[in-house]
C-alpha cells in the first residue's frame, strides 16, 4: 500500500500538469497516456497535443504504479516485452530469449520480467496500444514483416524498443553480419582452392540476403572466383523442396561448380538429394557450405559445413542492446534518433563433411 501510494504521488502531479496547460481533465490525460485514446474516443488532434506535451515535460509513465493498481504485483526492475511473429520459427530463439534472460539477471544481479506477446506478422498495427510504456520497460520485436515495419516507422514510438534481424533507420537493430557471413564462405573456398562457385538462393530482396549475396560475390570477385549466371538460382520455394529445385536447375549442366553456397540452411537437404540424383559426390566433386545452422545438418550424409551466428548470442545480444536502450532514455527522453546503433553479431563456421576446414 506504502509503495502505491509513493509511486501514485510522483506519477498525478505530472498529469495534472500536463492537463492544466493543456485545459483539459487529468481524466483524459491520463487515457491518452496509459493507450487508451482511441479506446475512449478521444480526438486524435487531442490525443496528439497531449503526447508533445508530455514528450515537452519529460513525462515517464510509471508501469509499476499500474501494475500495483491492477494487483499485477511484483516490482521487477524491468518489464520486458518480446513481440514474435507466430508464423517463424519460435522454438528455438524464444527458448534461447528465456535463457538469455536468466543468465543477464545472474550475471548483473538485475530482477527482468520477460512477457511473450505473439502476433500475425503483417498486422502488428493491431497492438498499437499495446507499445507503450505503460505497458512495459522496453520492447524487442522479432519476425517483422514490411508492413509491420512501416507501421513502426510511421508511428515513432519512444518506448525503449529493439528490432531484431531487421534493418530500420529511426530504431536500434541488432544484426547478424551477413555481409561478413558471404566474405567468409567466399574465403573458405578460395582457401581450400575451389574457383568455381555456385549460390543457392531465397528472397533475395530481403536486406539480410542481399547484404550476404553482397559479401560473397565482392569477395569472389576479389578473389578472382567464377560465378557463372547458370550457376546461381534463385527458388520461390524455402525449405527441402527449394533446395533441390534449385540445384538441379544449377547443377544439371556439363560445366558445373566445385562449391556450392546455399543460402539458406533449410535447403540443405534438398541439395544433398540432388547431387545424389546427379551422381556428384560430396565433397569430392563439389563442397557444399549452407547460411543457417538448421536442426538436423548434422546427421544428414554427408553432414553439411554451415556459417552460422549462435541463436544464444544473438538473443543475449539482443537483450544487452535493449537494458542499453533502456537506460539512456531513462536519463533523457529526447534523443537523435539516428544515433542509435545497428549492432552486427559476428558469423562463425562450423565444419563438417560436406566442405571440411582448410588445411592449416
Amino acid at each position: 500500500v506504502e509503495m502505491e501510494k509513493r509511486l501514485k504521488k510522483n506519477e498525478l502531479p505530472q498529469i495534472k500538469e500536463i492537463a492544466d496547460a493543456l485545459n483539459l481533465s487529468p481524466t483524459t490525460v491520463s487515457f491518452v497516456l496509459n493507450g487508451h485514446g482511441d479506446k475512449m474516443r478521444i480526438a486524435k488532434k487531442t490525443q496528439e497535443r497531449v503526447r508533445q506535451e508530455a514528450q515537452k515535460r519529460n513525462y515517464r509513465p510509471n508501469i509499476y504504479a499500474r501494475r500495483l493498481r491492477t494487483r499485477a504485483g511484483g516490482l521487477p526492475d524491468y518489464v520486458i516485452a518480446c513481440f514474435w511473429n507466430v508464423n517463424l520459427y519460435v522454438d528455438e530463439i524464444i527458448g534461447s530469449l528465456i535463457r538469455s534472460v536468466h543468465g543477464f539477471e545472474e550475471t548483473n544481479d538485475i530482477d527482468l520480467e520477460l512477457i511473450i506477446q505473439p502476433y500475425t506478422g503483417g498486422r502488428l498495427s493491431e497492438f498499437k496500444e499495446r507499445i507503450s510504456a505503460d505497458r512495459y520497460s522496453g520492447i524487442i520485436f522479432m519476425g517483422l514483416q514490411e508492413e509491420d515495419m512501416a507501421f513502426l516507422e510511421e508511428q515513432r514510438f519512444r518506448i525503449p524498443i529493439v528490432v531484431n534481424n531487421r534493418h530500420m533507420e529511426h530504431y536500434p537493430c541488432m544484426m547478424n553480419d551477413d555481409f561478413q557471413s558471404g566474405i567468409r564462405v567466399a574465403k573458405h573456398f578460395y582457401d581450400k582452392g575451389i574457383m568455381k562457385v555456385g549460390v543457392l538462393l531465397h528472397d533475395s530482396g530481403s536486406y539480410a540476403a542481399s547484404r550476404r549475396m553482397e559479401g560473397f560475390m565482392s569477395a569472389a570477385r576479389q578473389y578472382g572466383m567464377t560465378v557463372l549466371d547458370e550457376w546461381v538460382v534463385e527458388c520461390r520455394l524455402k525449405g527441402t523442396e527449394g533446395g533441390y529445385t534449385s540445384a538441379m536447375q544449377a547443377l544439371d549442366q556439363a560445366d558445373r561448380p566445385e562449391g556450392l553456397f546455399c543460402m539458406y540452411g533449410t535447403g540443405a537437404a534438398g541439395v544433398l538429394r540432388a547431387c545424389e540424383e546427379l551422381e556428384i559426390r560430396v565433397p569430392q566433386d563439389m563442397e557444399v557450405v549452407a547460411y543457417g545452422d538448421v536442426s538436423g545438418l548434422k546427421y544428414t550424409r554427408p553432414s553439411v559445413s554451415v556459417i552460422h551466428v549462435p541463436v544464444f548470442r544473438h538473443t543475449e545480444a539482443t537483450l544487452k542492446l535493449l537494458i542499453h536502450v533502456i537506460e539512456c532514455m531513462e536519463v533523457s527522453a529526447t534523443r537523435e534518433e539516428e544515433a542509435w546503433p545497428e549492432v552486427l553479431c559476428e558469423p562463425e563456421f562450423l565444419y563438417r563433411e560436406s566442405s571440411p576446414a582448410p588445411a592449416e
